[in-house]
């Protein structure tokens, strides 16, 4: 029987999604709004409760949703359910209100949501599923009204519609250890979920409350990343240390592995498989998810690497029907210079593959299962393969028309990637990227890759992604491997020391950054004709921002040896440190044109500051690291003061303290107040301590005065 694939199609009425912590939308929130419909107005019928039955059997589906974004969020006081606690009088308990924070998420409406199911069977059910999803009126909370279609299409069709979604995908992955936790309904979960509604009807029997059984579902991981195989190149003679490879014979040396490896895997699977998912001779378009990929990693991380290869990297997708073991039995032990015919040694001098735990090189290229750190700037370190050569042009305007096709079809290169998100091409050009890389036109290998399509090319995401990264039409040869650009950290966060002959005292601080601002905002006027919002604060009358986002810089004076005086100043891009808010790339080039570029800063009686080129900011430096453990640097000043008698300071500022965390993006802290300092006209200021259940990679700036340096914290012990 042809297996077929049962689409359902969402739209939310609004661009907005109110579901809480639930993104993508969870296939089991989608289940029980299914059996919401099927019971509306009347009870679900016996082949509608078949047809649900059998669809909480199936696999997980695959989900496409559209690019949303959290909102800052909104907090609303509403009335306490306290008229018990207040006697019965009305007019007092409507006084006492709680704090509700509400936290939407903003998506592209034009773009639906698919949930699409692969089945055998899928026409016998498939029409009463579709009647079922017509009744469809909400999903999510009660506020998001939606609707939605059902229909029953071929698997190309299927993948087709996934390739032309503008949104992102999410794939199961059950046998995954890391990715995205997701529910998913599970045989019994109709059964669970009616036996729910029923006991919620009868959950008050005479005095005493209880509670309903919980439903059943299955947590499955979506998304989980590819498993990762290392080798290393060792000499045939049982010598320590590694044998080396030339970089500029990678097409070679990967074709030689991978046709090794692809024998051994003859020998014991059916040889057309091996060929569609190690080698690539006649794979289909859905082979793509399932075939490996060999990628070598030639020696990168400092100025005196040689960048000849040494280790190599396997990587197998989660789809790929061959198991693990299999695949690392394939290319362990492989010898390069035995004859694959004869099995006679030709040449000693070749590598021989051994199976290694070291991934220390992988994270030069972005791999890192323990940091997960992502990346913006990515240069190649074996060049890209571009289907079209070297435009030549004796005009002007044909070379700039040239390069402009050049430009377009890098980007092409990187979405054929799987990379959907817009990039900026920041260089295409034949000569290497850094000083000990290769002229592109050396990894030239016969035919296939002539050196009129081979380009070295610096590439700028909107996001940071994680490795690896390779691109091109030599992405499974070893052709087209990026690598992280070593020094991100000043396109967010620019650090400048200020002169050992002039260091303010600490109680200077605001004199100082106010002086930093103004400073910040007379560059802005002299590049950009006015001075932005992102350095102002202001909109371009002169009026405060009125978005309520935290969308300009946040600026902060540390005294670093504890001698009294400021050390050093720090300008952080409101993408940093408010996790919500997210920025265009062309706000970013500009926050590191305007706040990297700044020389001389005129702080009135303070003096004149002379600065230097600003410095990196360490991995382990205290207001950047990760830990759970967190303590004021800065005092913490409220967002809002206390209204009226019985809202108290310490217990006020605990509560503000949590919103203003969850406006942020960030977990909910225990929260210590070390310190309660008084200021004038009855408004106070705390020193606290916080403690998150799970790490939190800094900078942590809260408070009303976050902006002027204000509710700085940083890690503690």
């Amino acid at each position: 029987m042809t297996s077929q694939a049962i689409v359902i199609t969402l739209k939310l009425l609004d661009d907005r999604y109110n579901g809480a912590d639930d993104w993508p939308p969870s296939p089991f929130r989608l289940f029980q709004a299914l059996l919401c419909a099927a019971n509306a107005g009347r009870a679900a019928t016996d082949e509608e409760r078949q047809a649900l039955t059998w669809l909480e059997g199936l696999e997980q589906p695959v989900i496409a949703v559209p690019r949303a974004c959290l909102t800052q969020g909104t907090t609303y006081y509403v009335p306490r359910n306290g008229a018990d606690a207040c006697g019965g009088n009305l007019v007092k308990a409507a006084r006492l209100r709680d704090a509700k924070c509400v936290q939407p998420r903003l998506f592209e409406a034009a773009s639906p949501m698919l949930y699409i199911w692969t089945a055998e069977n899928a026409d016998r059910y498939s029409l009463t599923i579709s009647a079922i999803s017509e009744r469809l009126y909400q999903f999510g909370r009660g506020v998001d009204i939606a609707y939605a279609t059902t229909e029953l299409v071929q698997i190309e069709e299927a993948q087709m519609m996934l390739k032309k979604h503008v949104g992102n995908i999410y794939r199961p992955t059950p046998n995954g250890i890391e990715g995205l936790d997701v529910y998913c309904p599970a045989t019994g979960s109709l059964n669970s979920l009616t036996r729910r509604h029923s006991e919620h009807a009868r959950k008050f029997q005479g005095n005493a409350l209880r509670q309903p059984a919980p439903p059943h579902f299955q947590k499955v991981k979506y998304n989980s990343p590819v498993t990762r195989l290392f080798f290393d190149f060792a000499p045939q003679n049982g010598a320590t240390g590694y044998c080396v490879s030339p970089v500029d014979s990678v097409v070679s040396l990967v074709e030689q592995i991978r046709d090794r490896a692809a024998q051994r895997l003859k020998q014991h699977f059916p040889p057309e498989k091996i060929e569609r998912l190690v080698i690539g001779r006649n794979a289909s378009e859905s082979d793509k998810n399932r075939r490996i990929r060999i990628i070598p990693l030639p020696s990168i991380g400092s100025s005196h690497a040689d960048r000849h290869i040494r280790r190599l990297m396997v990587e197998v997708p989660i789809a790929c029907p061959l198991a693990t073991a299999d695949i690392e039995w394939a290319f362990s032990g492989l010898n390069l210079g035995v004859d694959l015919q004869t099995g006679e040694l030709l040449d000693e001098t070749q590598p021989c593959l051994v199976s290694s735990d070291d991934r220390k090189m992988a994270t030069h290229y972005g791999v890192d299962a323990t940091v997960k750190k992502a990346h913006r700037i990515w240069r190649s370190v074996t060049p890209v393969a571009l289907p079209i050569g070297r435009y030549h042009g004796k005009k002007g305007s044909e070379r700039a028309a040239g390069e402009m096709v050049l430009r377009r079809t890098v980007q092409q290169a990187v979405r054929h990637s799987g990379y959907k998100q817009s990039v900026d091409i920041r260089a295409v050009q034949r000569e290497p990227l850094e000083g000990k890389g290769l002229h592109a036109e050396q990894f030239a290998a016969g035919e296939r890759f002539s050196s009129n399509t081979l380009y070295h090319v610096e590439i700028a995401f909107q996001e940071p992604v994680s490795g690896p990264l390779v691109i091109g039409n030599g992405r499974y040869l070893g052709l087209g491997i990026m690598a992280p650009l070593a020094c991100e950290r000043p396109w967010d966060v620019i650090s400048y020391k200020l002169p050992e002959d002039n260091r303010p005292a600490i109680h200077n601080r605001n004199n100082l950054l106010h002086a930093m601002r103004r400073a910040l905002m007379g560059r802005d006027r002299e590049l950009n004709r006015n001075a932005s919002r992102l350095f102002s604060g202001h909109e371009s009358d002169g009026s405060a921002a009125s978005t309520g986002r935290h969308e300009h810089v946040f600026l902060v004076a540390e005294d670093d040896d504890g001698d009294g005086r400021l050390d050093r100043v720090l300008i952080i891009a409101p993408w940093v440190a408010d996790r919500n808010h997210t920025a265009p790339l062309w706000q970013q080039r500009k926050f590191e044109q305007v706040a990297r570029g700044l020389r001389i800063v005129r702080a009135g009686s303070l003096g004149l500051f002379n600065l230097a080129e600003p410095v990196q900011v360490s991995a382990d430096d205290g207001l950047f690291k990760s830990s759970k453990n967190w303590c004021s640097v800065t005092a913490y000043v409220p967002t809002r003061f206390p209204k009226g008698a019985k809202e108290r300071y310490p217990q006020h500022i605990v509560a503000d303290l949590l919103n203003e965390c969850a406006r942020r993006g960030l977990p909910t802290p225990d929260v210590t107040i070390t310190n309660l300092i008084k200021e004038p006209r009855g408004r106070v200021a705390a020193y606290l301590q916080l403690n998150f259940s799970k790490k939190i990679s800094g900078p942590i700036i809260l408070g009303r005065t976050s902006h002027k340096g204000g509710g700085v914290f940083r890690v503690f012990a």
